[in-house]
């Protein structure tokens, strides 16, 4: 009688919580788009990183294909092709999330939304709405810009940050401001 190899099923990636993991990544990537200094990648940059994560794991699961590896290298090929394949569902939630941002939209009033006091010039294009005691109205903007206030706050202090680099000096300011009375 022949010898019969035995050939040992693999479980499934993520045991069978596939879905589970990449929605998981997804909505990790959804996070990821608006957090720190991740928040100023483009969509491009993040589709990049899905790509990389597809060819990973392309090239991951070809490679595991191959007859003779030996267990070790399964596994690692295993682990670096989960790897892969969350970092292509982190890259495209990421990617979705920096393409619909309304703060990266150039003709949206929400990138002045810090604080800043705005002039904003338009036409109403509905009636007003009364939502938990505010009246929200929607505008068709054509033009938007800082007051002259604002402006001039914002090169005040953008000047004595750079003053207090260039003489190292920690010393504290303050900003009076008045307006005119109406």
């Amino acid at each position: 009688m022949g010898q019969q190899e035995t050939k040992q099923a693999s479980r499934p990636l993520f045991d069978g919580h596939a879905l589970v993991a990449f929605a998981c990544a997804w909505l990790g990537g959804l996070w990821l788009a608006g957090a720190g200094p991740f928040e100023q990648l483009t969509p491009m940059v993040w589709l990049m990183l899905a790509a990389a994560g597809l060819a990973l794991a392309v090239i991951c699961a070809l490679i595991r294909r191959r007859i003779g590896l030996n267990p070790a290298w399964r596994r690692g090929l295993r682990v670096a092709l989960a790897f892969a394949a969350l970092a292509l569902w982190v890259g495209l939630g990421a990617a979705r999330a920096a393409a619909s941002d309304p703060a990266r939209d150039p003709l949206t009033v929400a990138r002045f939304a810090r604080g800043a006091t705005v002039q904003v010039q338009g036409e109403i294009i509905a009636e007003p709405v009364e939502v938990a005691g505010y009246r929200i109205v929607t505008v068709r903007v054509s033009s938007a810009r800082p007051q002259a206030s604002q402006i001039k706050r914002q090169l005040e202090t953008s000047r004595r940050k750079s003053m207090d680099q260039a003489t190292g000096s920690r010393q504290p300011t303050a900003t009076v401001s008045h307006s005119p009375a109406n």
